[in-house]
């Protein structure tokens, strides 16, 4: 019996592994730009945006990754149970 890894090479899915690593790539150079400059302008953007704009915008990305853990949740539930040997 092998691991979920080759059981989902085995039917064609695709897989992540850690010796995969070299296949990933760094962000790309404008996406790290515009991070450090939202990240440094951050008190300009308190205070032109204003406390009651900027909680909005929290608790909306906050949902925002609650549904994404979710669906990361209910994909690995899915993937495990195709993998489960029957009974």
């Amino acid at each position: 019996m092998g691991t979920r890894a080759e059981g989902l090479r085995r039917r064609g899915e695709p897989v992540l592994a850690l010796d995969d690593w070299d296949e990933q790539r760094l962000p790309a150079p404008h996406v790290r730009v515009a991070t450090a400059a939202i990240l440094f302008s951050s008190t300009y953007l308190y205070k032109w945006l204003g406390s009651r704009v900027l909680t909005a915008i929290e608790r909306l990305m906050g949902m925002v990754i609650v549904a994404i853990s979710v669906q990361m949740l209910l994909d690995g539930l899915i993937t495990y149970m195709r993998l489960a040997p029957a009974a």
